[in-house]
């Protein structure tokens, strides 16, 4: 055997002996250990721990803080979030409180609500109204009182945000809503309309203008309504053609506020006759 034949296989021998004595020292970088792998259950988001689903107290303060007092600040900001506050206040005192409802009943409950925002409440069989005056004064009663039923609602120049109008539910007997010049009538306000269906035939919201033809597409559900007044109502687009197609619905209606003998819209049905 040569002298570089035996060099060669005493270099194999070494390195195998080298390789088997590393592989029982690190046990961890062999392919026969075994893995044990956690089965995850199939609804598990991983981005999602228990840690970050229990948040400690105080922190969404400190972010909030932080990013409160890191933020580079305007005039058109400061507006902004003034006006954002004092909605989010507004809307806040508007939430429907069950409690009120229980011990007043609906219609007592309702008069407290739209008399304390300085708006006007008639009774069935009462032509007097009543105001904020007599909320003060004692005449409206505290307490339930049976046979107590509001029939007209005057809330015109009230700030009465969406969130206001669940307090007016369950009135059996009211027949008229005046919503002139609200700032916060709006089309969302109109959609919660079906809480009057079966009773309210008269319904004004001009001045509001918030409304658009959308939401007068919602009063198709007011079955008895008699007399809608829309004056002053610039958003409203196709005024005419929208209350044309809403006295098709409801034929016993008559709208205030639209002039049906507009040349253009004339024009528009003579196409269609």
């Amino acid at each position: 055997m040569s002298h570089a034949l035996h060099k060669r296989i005493s270099i194999k021998m070494l390195n195998r002996n080298l390789i088997s004595k590393s592989l029982s020292c690190l046990p961890f970088i062999t392919s026969r250990r075994s893995v044990k792998v956690r089965n995850l259950p199939v609804k598990y988001d991983q981005f999602e721990t228990p840690y970050m689903k229990t948040r400690k107290p105080g922190i969404l303060f400190i972010t909030d803080f932080y990013a409160f007092m890191n933020k580079r600040w305007t005039l058109d900001d400061i507006r902004y979030y003034k006006k954002w506050k004092l909605i989010k206040e507004i809307r806040d005192s508007q939430k429907y409180i069950n409690e009120r409802h229980k011990i007043l009943g609906p219609d007592l409950a309702t008069t407290h609500f739209i008399t304390a925002r300085y708006g006007k409440i008639k009774l069935k069989g009462n032509n007097e109204w009543l105001t904020i005056d007599d909320l003060k004064s004692g005449k409206i009663p505290p307490t339930y009182v049976p046979g107590f039923c509001v029939e007209e609602i005057d809330a015109s120049n009230i700030v009465l945000c969406y969130e206001g109008f669940e307090n007016l539910c369950h009135l059996s007997g009211l027949k008229k809503l005046i919503l002139r010049d609200c700032p916060f009538v709006d089309d969302w306000c109109l959609s919660r309309s079906y809480i009057f269906q079966d009773t309210l035939e008269y319904l004004d919201i001009s001045g509001c203008q918030n409304v658009s033809e959308r939401g007068i597409c919602t009063l198709y559900v007011l079955k008895k309504l008699k007399t809608l007044v829309i004056h002053d109502t610039p958003n409203i687009q196709n005024k005419e053609l929208v209350c044309l197609l809403l006295q098709d619905l409801l034929p016993k209606l008559e709208v205030e506020g639209v002039d049906y003998n507009d040349p253009i819209l004339l024009k528009r049905l003579a196409k269609y006759m």
